[in-house]
């Protein structure tokens, strides 16, 4: 297996200091070795993501008290105030993971979670017009958009510039060998589809809440302990995979049918209620369900493909007994 000698000789091979950073999820970049596109990218990132937060947050408030403006508070009914408040809730919920993959997926050199990012970033501009264009117009919407257009493109350009670099870490972490690394490249793949499975999760929460759409009791109850359940899947799955216990991924198998089987009943609850429900939030649950079914079915194909790269190698190489930062 080809490798890097010494520090030195991989200096010499990189043109940049080899020391990485611990982090909670495993080695990282130190700060020092970013370069000014990835820094361009997360601080451009980091100000729209809470720019477009603080509008959303005031437009929760303002939802909630019915005190957008005089003008435009008189222009929504209560269903499309309701309507609004949970459309923002939501939009609120994806900016903090967008945050996580803007920064981690940077210092850790994950080109799947800028993707994540770039989808996200697609996901929150539908969601901005389409809650544009079904309730009433605002001062407040018109403004959010304008400026989520404006800085979302530069955004999602600089991700894919600096995904387009990535390799330094992965080398850095596995070595030369071809196989070690797309070991790894399936590793990353399926931890951050596990955060976007997550992300995706937590949406329908706040989906499942909206009055509008006749919540049953059991399901009001279900859907945060599935909430619960997937965050406990989660680390299960991570530390299953780094550690390679495969008890720990047939636990994982053995809960993943569960969100689907729940979204499944979901659709059809909705399509029995179909005259009693607000159509378009109805629309947005079918939207949100394909979305989480397409993924969930990822992550079971990564997390069987790492499951089924135990024993090659790829633990001793990149998870244990790995150089100090």
């Amino acid at each position: 297996m080809a490798e890097v000698e010494s520090p030195t000789d991989f200096a010499k091979l990189t043109g940049k200091q080899e020391k990485l950073q611990n982090t909670p999820f495993g080695k990282a970049k130190r700060w020092s070795l970013l370069d000014k596109t990835e820094w361009s990218f997360m601080i451009i990132a980091t100000i729209s993501i809470f720019a477009v937060g603080g509008m959303t947050v005031y437009r929760i408030v303002g939802a909630a008290q019915g005190t957008i403006y005089e003008d435009d508070a008189e222009k929504e009914s209560n269903e499309e105030r309701l309507r609004d408040l949970f459309f923002a809730i939501i939009l609120l919920v994806n900016l903090v993971f967008l945050l996580f993959y803007a920064w981690h997926g940077v210092i850790r050199e994950r080109e799947f979670e800028l993707w994540a990012f770039i989808c996200a970033v697609v996901f929150i501009a539908v969601y901005i017009f389409w809650n544009l264009f079904i309730t009433s117009k605002t001062t407040v919407k018109l403004v959010r958009l304008v400026l989520f257009v404006v800085v979302s493109i530069p955004t999602v350009v600089l991700a894919y510039m600096v995904s387009k670099e990535f390799r330094w870490l992965e080398f850095r972490i596995v070595g030369a060998d071809p196989v070690l690394q797309a070991m790894f490249r399936s590793y990353s793949r399926c931890t951050t589809l596990l955060m976007f499975d997550l992300q995706i999760a937590c949406s329908l929460l706040v989906l499942v809440y909206h009055p509008n759409l006749h919540p049953l009791l059991a399901e009001k109850i279900a859907m945060p302990l599935l909430v619960a359940l997937t965050v406990l899947m989660a680390g299960d799955a991570f530390v299953g995979i780094v550690t390679e216990k495969a008890w720990m991924i047939y636990a994982w198998g053995a809960f993943a049918f569960l969100e689907p089987i729940y979204i499944a009943l979901k659709c059809v609850h909705l399509g029995y209620e179909w005259n009693n429900v607000d159509p378009k939030m109805a629309g947005v649950v079918y939207t949100v369900a394909g979305v989480a079914i397409i993924v969930r079915g990822l992550l079971a194909y990564y997390v069987d493909l790492c499951y089924h790269n135990f024993g090659s190698g790829l633990r001793e190489r990149a998870f244990v007994g790995r150089s100090s930062a």
